[in-house]
């Protein structure tokens, strides 16, 4: 049955498809189990070892095309790494990515919530299949039915390995759908739903649009103006990143109490966001979205209260986005020199009516300065 180019069933990718969930259906649907087919198709590749979902090698995608009958575009189109320029960062397959979640791969057995999923799109899906989309850090909220997603079974708490059904028993059959939990069989698309607690709905519309980012590539920033991906989640990224930490603790503790909502500690063994649970991304996502809202004056209060200097807020993050740094930076920047980040900006507006090149010695030059390490620092924060 598995001798020929082409399996015999060959599906195409369903909208969104992960790569490892489309593989494993088409095993189910060649009622071949699935470390058989993937050992006589693919031999001396490690895949279940890896993530292959981001480290899928060009090779691989080709033969996976070959033995589908797809296109080779269509093909990866099932990797994360097509979001590479969506998220700002290039995708290296292993270690930590912005805004990937982590595996925690010992062996062929995920440590970690590396997976969420919509109980409603599964039990709405023909054939239940697990998203691209649900990969992704700040993806806490479907969508498409504005609930939360989950990233464990709820009945026996283990997380999502839809791969491993045929594993330590030969004589097993794998269920033809991937909807069941590997450990108890519970079906997931019949995990209770439950909706975002948040009371501001701009929050819940927010959460929205950030499941949506892929489809037009582009949104509209809190200015009215029109922003790239890449360069809102920059923001939303460090901004989280910067809640979680622990000179960021005071800014959380505030945030959380301005917007009525529980203000508890963050687990301290958390490094990345991309190794958390899906409830505390959930609550970091959307008070990062919520401190965005009536920009600046928002971010600029709460980082006063909790005494938020500059060079804690654009720590580590010396290429913050031009439309952030400007509104923030000036505000929260204010040690003692005689010279203002207003007449800053103005010597900057001068060069770029004058087509004089922006750097640190022409600024300056049309301050009457020699020079300036304020110029440098507020030039460098604004990537001129």
């Amino acid at each position: 049955m598995l001798s020929g180019k082409v399996w015999p069933i060959h599906p195409s990718p369903a909208e969104d498809e992960l790569l490892s969930s489309w593989l494993t259906r088409i095993a189910r649907l060649n009622y071949t189990k699935l470390h058989t087919l993937v050992s006589i198709a693919f031999p001396n590749t490690a895949i279940w070892n890896r993530d292959i979902d981001r480290s899928a090698s060009p090779v691989f995608l080709r033969q996976l095309a070959a033995r589908s009958g797809k296109d080779l575009h269509q093909v990866r189109q099932t990797t994360l790494n097509t979001f590479a320029y969506s998220l700002g960062s290039s995708i290296r397959g292993r270690g930590n990515d912005r805004w990937i979640m982590s595996a925690g791969i010992y062996h062929r057995t995920r440590k970690q919530p590396w997976l969420g999923y919509c109980p409603l799109c599964l039990a709405e899906d023909l054939d239940p299949y697990f998203r691209r989309r649900w990969r992704l850090a700040f993806y806490t909220v479907c969508h498409r039915h504005s609930v939360l997603l989950l990233d464990r079974c709820p009945q026996c708490q283990s997380v999502i390995q839809f791969f491993r059904h045929d594993l330590g028993d030969r004589n097993k059959p794998a269920p033809l759908t991937l909807n069941l939990c590997f450990h108890c069989q519970f079906d997931l698309s019949r995990a209770p739903a439950y909706g975002d607690a948040w009371s501001d709905w701009r929050v819940q519309q927010d959460m929205s649009v950030l499941g949506g980012l892929f489809d037009l590539g582009y949104l509209s920033n809190f200015t009215g103006e029109f922003q790239y991906n890449y360069l809102y989640l920059d923001v939303l990224h460090h901004l989280a990143r910067c809640l979680a930490s622990r000179l960021g603790q005071p800014l959380w503790q505030i945030s959380r109490q301005m917007a009525n909502l529980p203000a508890h500690n963050i687990p301290a063994q958390f490094r990345y966001i991309e190794q958390m649970d899906i409830s505390t991304r959930h609550e970091l996502v959307t008070t990062t979205i919520w401190l965005l809202h009536e920009w600046p004056s928002r971010l600029l209060h709460v980082c006063t209260q909790a005494h938020m200097k500059s060079s804690t807020l654009f720590r580590d993050w010396p290429r913050a986005p031009y439309w952030f740094a400007s509104a923030i930076f000036p505000k929260l920047y204010s040690p003692n020199q005689h010279i203002s980040l207003e007449e800053i900006s103005e010597a900057i507006a001068y060069c770029h009516r004058h087509y004089i090149p922006v750097n640190t010695v022409q600024v300056a030059k049309v301050l009457g300065l020699n020079g300036s390490k304020r110029i440098s620092e507020f030039l460098r924060l604004l990537n001129l």
